[in-house]
């Protein structure tokens, strides 16, 4: 029987053995296997988040509960400084469902953590009373002319998008060598690049549009409904093509329309 916290086995496949037994004759045997991986988002040994600020999002049934939450989250970070503040951020608000009263904080380092649970809602934090989760919707639209720099920021920050961006030169890599390979994308995004030329416009929106719709989806926020302009992202988003085929649909369609008119 396990009575404390126990370290889970490093194995390929994790399973749980749950065994229930009741007073009365009634038992209940359960056998729970690790959710599965993203075929996109593997394992890394990169750092989670290098942003310059994270979101704390607190949430629970009622307005003392919630503090109560609030005042573990202090006890934790104070005898477990070595936690990982990006982890924390991430698991705060993915791994448990969202209830009415919610606490929201903007922290740029653990001190700053500390400092806003310690000062409840008079500063440094936010609460508020949900009544429900919204209905989202995904738009996108057909315009490539976004900030270079900026998208190297995101690229430079979230580690989805970053294997997302590696994804997909790893599927160009398939098809091209390293010297006929139309474009690598992490050479266009990587703030290291020297490179200030704009990428092809289809093969940038399809990477820098699907790379952020990873970032909403990391903390598990899906859309309702998605539509826009740019049909090839969203109809991927959708489910309706595979993000890295769409890539050298696009890629080999650019190229067919670059050729000369007696080679197409």
């Amino acid at each position: 029987m396990v009575t404390e916290t126990t370290v889970w086995p490093d194995t390929e496949e994790r399973v749980l053995a749950v065994t229930s037994l009741g007073f009365v004759g009634t038992n209940a045997h359960m056998v729970l296997p690790a959710s599965p991986t993203s075929p996109l988002m593997e394992e890394s040994t990169e750092p989670l988040s290098e942003r310059s600020a994270q979101l704390v999002v607190l949430t629970f049934r009622n307005e003392e509960a919630l503090w109560n939450v609030a005042e573990s989250y202090r006890i934790f970070m104070r005898e477990y400084p070595e936690t990982d503040l990006a982890n924390i951020c991430h698991s705060a608000p993915v791994g448990r469902r969202h209830y009415e009263h919610r606490l929201a904080i903007v922290v740029h380092s653990r001190k700053d953590f500390l400092a806003a649970l310690e000062a409840g809602t008079d500063e440094g934090a936010t609460r508020g009373v949900g009544g429900g989760s919204p209905r989202v919707t995904w738009v996108f639209s057909g315009d490539s002319n976004s900030d270079l720099q900026v998208v190297r920021e995101i690229y430079t920050a979230e580690l989805d998008f970053r294997q997302l961006i590696s994804k997909f030169n790893d599927r160009l890599r398939e098809h091209f060598d390293d010297k006929t390979a139309p474009l690598q994308l992490a050479d266009w995004y990587s703030p290291a690049t020297t490179n200030d030329v704009q990428p092809p416009r289809e093969a940038h929106l399809l990477a820098l549009q699907s790379g952020l719709a990873m970032l909403p989806r990391s903390w598990r926020i899906e859309p309702e409904a998605v539509f826009g302009v740019e049909q090839y992202t969203g109809t991927c988003v959708a489910g309706g093509l595979c993000f890295k085929d769409t890539l050298m649909l696009i890629v080999q369609h650019e190229a067919a329309l670059a050729a000369p008119n007696d080679e197409r």
